[in-house]
């Protein structure tokens, strides 16, 4: 059998790619990590049901730990001037879907307008998925410098 001579000439086609994956990468681990003042403003991880007036909170329908959904009845305040519902109470509403991670008020207790009377953490993915979009890429453009290395 015939040796056959390959001359084929390199190309850097895996360098581009470990230097893209790579800062694909570190944008991504700032992003899941070390969010901006910004980021974290549209993906707050926590957000807090708030009475709307001054009263007493009737009832609280969420325990911490509990999963709940958006624009669900949390808790019923029963308002100190009875005007301000006709009479009835208040319903107060989750932010967001999410779990349940405090309850801040108890039944009977009063309530400011503006209080806090619950904090959901939002069933929102986007730091999960920078965090493992990070460690991948960065895991791979590692394999594209080795190969980019490999075949030189």
């Amino acid at each position: 059998m015939a040796r056959r001579k390959y001359d084929l000439k390199g190309t850097n086609d895996f360098l581009v790619a470990a230097v893209l994956l790579l800062g694909l990468g570190l944008w991504a681990m700032k992003d899941g990590w070390f969010p901006s003042e910004a980021v974290v403003r549209r993906h707050p991880r926590e957000l807090h049901a708030v009475s709307p007036i001054a009263g007493t909170v009737q009832e609280v329908r969420a325990l911490p730990g509990q999963t709940v959904l958006s624009n669900q009845v949390v808790a019923t305040v029963q308002p100190i001037d009875a005007s301000a519902s006709r009479g009835g109470t208040v319903d107060i509403r989750s932010p967001a879907a999410g779990t349940v991670l405090a309850v801040h008020r108890e039944r009977l207790q009063k309530v400011e307008a503006g209080d806090r009377v619950l904090t959901v953490a939002p069933d929102d993915i986007f730091y999960a998925f920078n965090k493992s979009l990070a460690i991948l890429s960065l895991i791979a453009s590692a394999v594209c410098l080795v190969i980019h290395r490999a075949v030189r």
